[in-house]
């Protein structure tokens, strides 16, 4: 069972639901009309698998803390968020609705282009390292272009709340599978921007490459080091493994 329905309207007949864009252990996020605006806009809130959970209340504090970081936030690498709102006792994150294809979409780009990307999303964590916290979710998924611009926004924080220590961590160091850093799959794991960087190089390396490199504990125990298909730079292969 989905939270909204298509065409219903929330926050006292502000926004019109128009459809769900993406759903995570945690959230779901729905395309809606802003009515003040005239704009589309992405809403993000708890699923109904949240909202049974016995730590709702604790998930539900997480959620906020997050929703109020980036709220926090202004820079042009990092999803704008216009406004928060509770309904029902479920807290909602409005933010900027990004029409154009996320980087696992894109497939494999050219150096230029790949460097150019990873350079701004680099931007983008310094600046939210900066503030006192950290992503822990980077991968070609959540970062989304603009339409018809060379720019790219840094989206979907809600990951804290994945990386809860109380909540399974393995199972999210999993399903963030070679991008997620050696510490993520530990639950008191020592998470720090390293993590983000991690993160950022395994994404270099699957825009370069068209495939995510092997997941850390598979690089450990195996003692695998990254191959790369193509003559690169030294430069951008070093970059990446030292990331």
């Amino acid at each position: 069972a989905m939270t909204w329905t298509e065409g219903e309207r929330v926050d006292d007949g502000r926004y019109t639901i128009e459809r769900v864009l993406g759903m995570g252990r945690f959230a779901v996020t729905y395309l809606a009309i802003d009515h003040e605006s005239g704009d589309r806009v992405a809403i993000k809130t708890l699923n109904d698998s949240a909202k049974v959970r016995s730590d709702l209340a604790k998930v539900r504090q997480v959620f906020w803390d997050e929703a109020m970081q980036l709220k926090g936030c202004d820079h042009p690498h990092v999803v704008k968020v216009d406004r928060l709102f509770e309904t029902n006792g479920s807290p909602c994150v409005v933010m900027e609705y990004l029409a154009g294809s996320d980087l696992q979409e894109l497939g494999r780009l050219s150096v230029k282009d790949a460097m150019i990307y990873v350079k701004q999303i680099g931007l983008a964590l310094d600046y939210v390292h900066a503030k006192g916290f950290i992503h822990r979710d980077v991968r070609p998924e959540n970062i989304r272009r603009r339409a018809g611009q060379k720019a790219v926004v840094l989206l979907d924080f809600g990951s804290a709340l994945a990386f809860a220590d109380e909540l399974n961590t393995t199972q999210t160091a999993s399903h963030a599978g070679g991008f997620a850093a050696p510490e993520a799959y530990a639950s008191k794991g020592d998470r720090g921007p390293q993590t983000d960087i991690y993160s950022l190089g395994a994404t270099l390396y699957f825009l370069l490459e068209g495939v995510a490199p092997p997941d850390a504990p598979t690089r450990h125990d195996r003692g695998l080091a990254l191959t790369f298909s193509g003559k690169y730079d030294p430069a951008v292969t070093a970059l990446i493994q030292r990331a």
